[in-house]
């Protein structure tokens, strides 16, 4: 789980468990919403409209209101009347909005007086019996914040908000004194809460639905019953780190009652209901994630095996061409064969990239060190890359520090990792661009830099640029499925180093990495 799923995924636990306090009206419940939801997700600004039967609007809660913003309130209102919460009330569907500063959903005419004009926006609708009773509104000033995953929790947080409502309409007050009831019996994602030694004290429907359990078989088994207890964030003491209160999540395997299991991200926190100190274990199946691993892994393996040899055969004959024709006089039969001959090689290099991911990812891949010298290694790379970058006429210039100390790497997977570089900073630079390499020693480590005279790498996109399959898009700008940079993150970090980059819009990127100068006896692949 990335950091942003995980981040939305405490979201939701720590707004289940803000409605849990009985005391709270109607209105108090919509407003605790928005000001939790205002605090975990560093909002801009955000309101959240009631409504009447008969549509009009009840109250507008804004955050940080203090009664003196009638602009601010009636820009809100405005977004009702012609903009993203109108179409979120008639459609009773959660609207993302990825750049608010040129959606026309997103109407700024409330600009001075507060009103977010750049970043994101989300309009969530609370539904009850086919009607709309009320619009959650969020900005949040990173364009691109509202991720899918981002929306499908939302829409589980309004689910669990008009549970809540509808259970205090119809609980006795016996039962509106038990502050598990909403929590537990209408919550959308499985929740079981256990006394701090494991026993299970009590198991949500959803869960007990999921594992086969009636609430009376699950009642006093342990957690460890239900699934593995993982290792590396739990440790030999299973439930010493929960008990001084850090959160833990680690991914296991859930079993059900006929003995069947499925694969879950588990996360669990120390936490206290009413007067009692328990563990709350919030259960993710993610088969359908697995499912997706299983099927890039099998791609991969057709990939590489099925695409090898003929490319291969590919890359001889054209080799075997090129041999023929050496003396042949047509100039431009000799670039077509030069632009095959590069293609082959571009491909092959995709496919061993693509492998050795998947290696680096289960750790299979070794590295195999020897003495390498960077003069070597960069001067082999722009030979590799000067024929690309040749045919769009740009200047390719390079700094290397004197005296440079030799490192022990993996010599062909630093070059792939720096050629890599440079064909990126060659791709998104323009034709007549520039590209600029520098190596330096800088304490203990060497450091490469690869500039290039792109379009930069806007702020929102630089955490992610390095995931696998991660790439930023740019209208008319190059394709590609964001392999190359993930490659080269697996790579550095396992020699050791570490992997950035520096950007500014509309004034290029600089990719830099670097490698320890000496190597610490870690295990075999670095």
């Amino acid at each position: 789980m990335n950091a942003s799923e995980q981040r939305w995924l405490t979201c939701l636990g720590t707004t289940a468990a803000a409605l849990t306090d009985h005391t709270l009206s109607p209105q108090q419940i919509l407003n605790r919403v928005l000001l939790v939801l205002g605090k975990l997700l560093d909002l801009q600004q955000g309101a959240l409209l009631s409504y009447h039967r008969d549509g009009s609007i009840n109250r507008v809660f804004m955050l940080g209101d203090d009664g003196q913003h009638a602009d601010l309130r009636e820009a809100w209102t405005t977004l009702h009347r012609r903009g993203l919460i109108g179409y979120v009330y008639h459609s009773r569907r959660t609207i993302t909005i990825r750049d608010i500063s040129t959606d026309p959903r997103w109407i700024n005419d409330g600009a001075d007086s507060g009103f977010p004009t750049i970043g994101s926006g989300a309009g969530v609708p609370l539904v009850q019996d086919n009607n709309t009773v009320a619009v959650l509104a969020l900005a949040h000033p990173e364009v691109d914040f509202f991720s899918e995953t981002a929306a499908q929790t939302l829409d589980m947080i309004a689910q669990l908000v008009i549970a809540t409502l509808k259970q205090r309409d119809r609980e006795p007050q016996s039962e509106a004194n038990n502050p598990y009831a909403t929590l537990f019996e209408n919550a959308i994602v499985p929740i079981i809460l256990t006394d701090l030694d494991g026993k299970i004290v009590r198991a949500n429907q959803l869960s007990r639905e999921t594992l086969g359990y009636t609430a009376e078989q699950i009642q006093n088994l342990y957690i460890t019953s239900v699934h593995r207890m993982g290792t590396g964030p739990i440790g030999d003491n299973r439930f010493a780190t929960l008990q001084t209160g850090q959160d833990v999540e680690f991914r296991s395997v859930a079993w059900r009652a006929d003995g069947n299991n499925f694969p879950v991200i588990v996360r669990a926190r120390r936490t206290n209901f009413g007067d009692e100190d328990l563990i709350e274990w919030i259960e993710r199946d993610i088969s359908a994630q697995v499912e997706l691993e299983t099927l890039r892994s099998d791609l991969t393996a057709m990939i590489y095996h099925d695409l090898r040899n003929p490319l291969q055969s590919v890359q001889g004959s054209l080799s075997g061409l090129a041999r023929l024709l050496a003396n042949y006089q047509e100039a431009s039969v000799r670039e077509m064969l030069e632009i095959g001959i590069l293609s082959a090689h571009r491909m092959q290099r995709l496919i061993e990239d693509l492998l050795d991911i998947q290696r680096m990812e289960e750790g299979k891949l070794v590295l195999k060190r020897q003495p390498t010298s960077l003069h070597h290694v960069v001067s082999k790379a722009l030979q590799l890359i000067e024929p690309y970058t040749a045919q769009a006429s740009q200047t390719l210039t390079f700094n290397l520090a004197d005296n440079l100390p030799v490192l022990s790497v993996d010599e062909e997977l630093i070059l792939r990792v720096i050629t890599n570089l440079v064909e990126n900073a060659g791709k998104y630079s323009p034709i007549n661009g520039s590209i600029k390499i520098s190596v330096l020693q800088r304490d203990d480590k060497v450091q490469v830099n690869v500039a290039d005279s792109g379009p930069g790498i806007p702020l929102e996109a630089r955490s992610r640029i390095f995931d696998k399959f991660g790439r930023v898009k740019y209208t008319d700008g190059p394709k590609g499925i964001g392999l190359g940079l993930a490659f080269c993150r697996l790579v550095v970090e396992a020699h050791g180093g570490t992997i950035w980059v520096e950007s500014e819009p509309g004034q290029g990127a600089i990719f830099s990495f670097n490698l320890p100068v000496k190597v610490k006896q870690v295990g075999a692949v670095g």
